[in-house]
């Protein structure tokens, strides 16, 4: 069994979309003959799979360090101590939002994480040299275990596989100058790298093209199918339809559904009483307005924070499960975490919002499911979908297409790069 090095911040007991991607490398690469040791900063709530190999470094959080020293309480936010709140993306903001927005990129430059870095590498140098590993990957978001990654590896000829969750140069939530500098470190950090993997194929070549010396591969991201045993499909009792994640200050936007519906209501074509609804989502103050806005408080449930298996038992007893995607046209390449888990559910997918091209609007055609962009395309799939649960129709997705992204399929692509990388530094 060759044996590597696998750095995550994000790992369980992390609750996080992030960590799954670590999660499922070390929970499958075994099978394809590699033992994954992950490294991460210390969990403090919590402890890891009994089955995964891990350990703890130290960690330091700069921004509940620096709220310390300037007297903000625990709990309390920047804007809260200033007396302003955060703001929607895009919004144009006041002089004490950009202050804290301006120092926070400061403190948390490449990412909130940063303080993971003196403690994480002499963790993992020393673990370099006093042991055999075959192999390392560094895995981001965040950034930091790449920074980690570099500094531990100097003056070693160990492999390295660098793997972008999120795109680092490109990143569609960073502008402006830090934009520029993220390109630039991104250069710096990952020239010692052996290969790069990202997500998705247009990820890909645009990571390569600010890396092209380094071969550069798409590994989409994936559900395990393990999660799914013992979860039966349920036919709901009201045509609904379900959403699971957050919504990005209104990045992800439900309006457009909302609106659509109401003209289905209006046309007699959807019985209100008959649809619902349900967001596991965090709550948000523009959220809760644009529902009441509408007089939407009886259809669109909003049930707050429940363990995931409750979720996931959500997913497989609804109608259709929600994808709300940004409208960024620069977003061809990004599927999103919560389709895997869908692809998983097996359900009937729709899709709101997107750009007019996207890996996302691949998978809904070949998966079965609606990559509904305009007002009109979001009220034939309302239509639809009442009819089908009208009719007692138990429609599911192409299962062929959900295995393509099963995590063993993942573990396996992952496995066949690390023999390849290894055979070329023999």
């Amino acid at each position: 069994m060759k044996r590597v090095l696998l750095l995550a911040y994000f790992f369980p007991p992390r609750v996080s979309t992030g960590s799954l991607r670590a999660t499922y490398l070390a929970k499958y690469l075994p099978r394809f003959g590699w033992q994954p040791t992950v490294i991460s900063a210390r969990f403090l709530d919590g402890a890891p799979p009994p089955w995964a190999t891990v350990i703890e470094t130290g960690y330091t959080d700069v921004i509940a360090r620096a709220k310390r020293l300037v007297g903000v309480a625990r709990g309390t936010s920047a804007h809260e101590f200033l007396g302003t709140v955060a703001p929607n993306v895009g919004s144009r903001m006041t002089t004490k939002q950009l202050l804290v927005a301006s120092v926070y990129d400061t403190l948390a430059f490449p990412d909130p994480h940063i303080g993971w870095f003196k403690h994480g590498v002499p963790v993992v140098k020393k673990l370099l040299r006093e042991e055999r590993w075959d192999a390392l990957i560094s895995t981001s978001y965040p950034y930091t275990a790449h920074l980690i990654a570099r500094r531990a590896l100097k003056g070693l000829e160990t492999p390295w596989l660098a793997d972008l969750r999120d795109l680092w140069r490109g990143n569609l939530q960073v502008t402006g100058v830090r934009s520029s500098l993220f390109s630039l470190l991104e250069r710096k950090t990952l020239k010692r790298a052996n290969a790069i993997t990202t997500v998705s194929a247009p990820w890909a070549e645009q990571v390569a093209k600010n890396n092209p010396a380094i071969p550069t591969f798409e590994v989409r991201n994936s559900f395990d199918p393990d999660d799914w045993i013992g979860i039966p499909y349920t036919r709901p009792v009201k045509c609904t339809l379900t959403y699971a994640g957050s919504l990005y200050r209104g990045l992800r936007d439900p309006e457009p559904l909302f609106d659509a519906l109401l003209e289905e209501f209006r046309a007699g074509t959807i019985q209100r009483q008959h649809l619902e609804i349900v967001l596991y989502t965090t709550m948000e103050g523009w959220l809760s307005e644009a529902i009441e806005r509408r007089g939407l408080q009886d259809v669109v449930k909003l049930p707050g924070h429940v363990p995931r298996r409750d979720v996931l038992y959500a997913e497989r007893a609804t109608s259709a499960n929600l994808l709300l995607l940004m409208n960024l046209a620069r977003a061809t390449g990004v599927y999103t975490g919560k389709i895997f888990e869908y692809l998983g559910a097996g359900r009937p997918i729709l899709t709101i919002g997107g750009p007019e091209q996207s890996v996302v609007r691949d998978v809904m055609a070949r998966a079965g499911g609606w990559y509904a962009r305009s007002h009109s395309e979001i009220r034939i799939a309302l239509r639809t979908l009442y009819q089908q649960h009208t009719r007692g129709d138990d429609v599911r997705l192409n299962p062929d297409v959900a295995d393509e992204f099963s995590a063993v399929s993942m573990a396996r692509s992952f496995a066949t790069l690390l023999d390849g990388m290894q055979a070329g530094s023999s």
